[in-house]
């Protein structure tokens, strides 16, 4: 208990600072994934859910009941 106290503290002191400095270096605004891709975001969007279906359906096949 008393690291989660001593943790907060320290957090809530450095915030400022952390503030000013850490997440200002390469600020880049919102970034989204299919950004990062550089893929359209509709490409990304099928992409993903057939991948998830594809690992959904995996899942089902090999886990043991």
């Amino acid at each position: 208990m008393a690291g989660l106290v001593a943790g907060s503290w320290v957090f809530a002191e450095l915030s400022g600072w952390s503030q000013r400095t850490v997440e200002t270096w390469g600020d880049l605004g919102k970034v989204l994934l299919p950004d990062l891709l550089r893929l359209p975001r509709t490409a990304f969007a099928i992409g993903l859910a057939v991948a998830l279906i594809t690992l959904i359906l995996v899942l089902e096949r090999f886990t043991i009941r």
